[in-house]
């Protein structure tokens, strides 16, 4: 009776063991590998002639592919593991074979299957005689496959004083998004580092602008689905007007009689311009004159303020303003009559003054009534009886030449006087009266008569 009592209990406990794996066995069916793959063994020694891989989309599109050792040898064990990108999912099924006359031997065979922005799962299933010996399954989600990611489009090279990039959130869930532009390719934005903010949701679009700025700018968008930093490529942006070089003549102490002033006008960024206006003294706006490459310069002799009005091929404004020292105008000759202009005089000079920004290099005089020279500060007057014209030219030390003339009322010569020479200048004679004859041919006219008998 101990002899059976003890075979009973033995049997009770093998088929307690054996319970136990059949429970494991149907517990593994349905066990779920997140990420990392499946792997399934035959088991108990046991050998199967195949492995059968089945990839399925959650759109229900399924795949299966069979794998077998060498010829004559059996599959022991298998492991699938997957490494996701964007629209497939790649990566190695390894499985060890039963060499029957040697060391066992392992083979690994490439697997992929396009997924289509879709999550996959994949079973595997060892295989004897027709019947399922082992299974396992694992299962992947968009996001381990690299489905989960954004993307930023509407970089473009060509200038504007705008621009809007469209962002793609090709996620599997809406969360937080969080932006910032910035001209470094690589910068990064955060929930604390942000020009802006917003949610979205699954395969949502947003649009985010930038303008009012001058220089290559990138967008980079974070988010609180995979906490990952996204950059979008370059967005050209202009909003300055273009350069304006002004090439000033003369100095305050050195004055120029240039005919024009150079003015070049380029753009450093979309390298157009529009229009180039100029006004001399005061702002140009887009209503003054236009100009090519040169502004002629005023006849002056001052300090002139050239002011310059552009535009760029976006209608980018900018303005300018320079001074130049111009002088294109000879001396300012001033005559000093002193009584000569509006009544008769004998004056033995008139006096002659000169100004000019540049000063004067050379004066010169000359009379109607002949005669001329180097003129000075004073000038003789003439021997003339019926006023003369008197002609200065002056030049600066620019070349500039000017000229005054004016009509002196000079009469430096003396009355005319003749007595008649008649009889009684001959002999004696007892007549009253004498006749004498007074004039002036200067013009200035007699102004008093005297006479006087007697020795």
């Amino acid at each position: 009776m101990k002899t059976i009592g003890k075979t009973l209990k033995s049997c009770l406990y093998m088929l307690f063991v054996i319970a136990f794996f059949m429970l494991f066995s149907v517990m593994n069916k349905n066990n779920v590998v997140q990420g990392a793959g499946a792997s399934v063994s035959s088991g108990n020694d046991r050998d199967s002639a195949y492995a059968k891989v089945t990839w399925t989309t959650t759109s229900g599109s399924t795949s299966s592919q069979t794998y077998s050792c060498d010829s004559g040898d059996n599959i022991k064990s298998a492991t699938i593991t997957i490494n996701g990108t964007r629209s497939t999912a790649s990566g190695s099924f390894v499985f060890t074979c039963d060499y029957r006359s040697g060391t066992d031997y392992s083979k690994t065979t490439p697997a992929s299957y396009t997924l289509f922005d879709q999550e996959i799962s994949c079973y595997i299933e060892m295989v004897e005689n027709g019947k399922v010996k082992e299974t396992n399954s694992c299962s992947y989600s968009r996001y381990q496959l690299g489905y989960s990611r954004i993307e930023i489009s509407g970089a473009s090279s060509t200038y504007a004083q705008s621009k809007t990039a469209t962002v793609y959130f090709k996620m599997y869930s809406g969360a937080q998004y969080y932006y910032k532009w910035t001209t470094s390719s690589s910068s990064n934005a955060s929930s604390s580092d942000y020009d802006g903010r917003g949610s979205f949701s699954t395969n949502s679009t947003a649009s985010i602008s930038k303008s009012g700025v001058t220089g290559i700018y990138y967008l980079h968008v974070y988010n609180t689905y995979n906490y990952q930093v996204y950059h979008s490529g370059a967005f050209y942006l202009d909003n300055t007007g273009p350069n304006i070089t002004i090439s000033s003549v003369g100095t305050s102490s050195a004055y120029s009689n240039a005919t024009s002033v150079s003015v070049s006008v380029s753009d450093s960024h979309n390298g157009q311009i529009g229009t180039k206006r100029y006004n001399w003294g005061s702002a140009a706006t887009a209503s003054s004159s236009t100009f090519s490459s040169y502004v002629s310069t005023e006849v002056v002799e001052s300090a002139r303020n050239l002011c310059i009005y552009a535009t760029d091929g976006l209608g980018n404004v900018s303005t300018a303003c320079a001074t130049s020292y111009i002088d294109r105008v000879g001396p300012r000759i001033t005559i000093d009559g002193a009584g000569t202009f509006n009544s008769w005089s004998k004056a033995a000079s008139v006096g002659v003054s000169y100004t000019d920004v540049s000063g004067v290099s050379s004066k010169s005089y000359s009379w109607s009534s002949g005669g001329s020279g180097a003129a000075g500060t004073t000038v003789n007057t003439p021997s003339v009886a019926a006023g003369d014209t008197l002609t200065i030219t002056a030049t600066d030390s620019l070349g500039n030449s000017s000229t005054a003339t004016k009509f002196l009322y000079i009469d430096k010569v003396a009355p005319a006087i003749s007595i008649d020479t008649e009889s009684e200048f001959t002999s004696w004679n007892n007549d009253s009266t004498v006749s004498v004859s007074v004039s002036d041919n200067g013009g200035s006219g007699l102004s008093s008569l005297y006479y006087k008998f007697g020795a």
